[in-house]
């Protein structure tokens, strides 16, 4: 019998898009005990999201 578990590439498909990171965020809201300092670097790389992925490319291709 198959697990009703969510698939890895579904999950980060989802976040491709806004209304998939909206629903992430709702999902784990009161769900999840996240440090303010990790919420804070999160709204921090994704205000600056542009550099960070170029960062995170070139870190990728080296």
């Amino acid at each position: 019998m198959e697990e009703n578990k969510p698939n890895l590439e579904e999950m980060l498909s989802a976040l491709q898009t806004e209304e998939g990171r909206a629903g992430v965020v709702l999902n784990l809201v009161g769900k999840a005990n996240i440090p303010d300092e990790y919420i804070l670097k999160a709204i921090e790389f994704y205000e600056n999201r542009a550099n960070n992925e170029n960062v995170i490319k070139g870190l990728l291709t080296h």
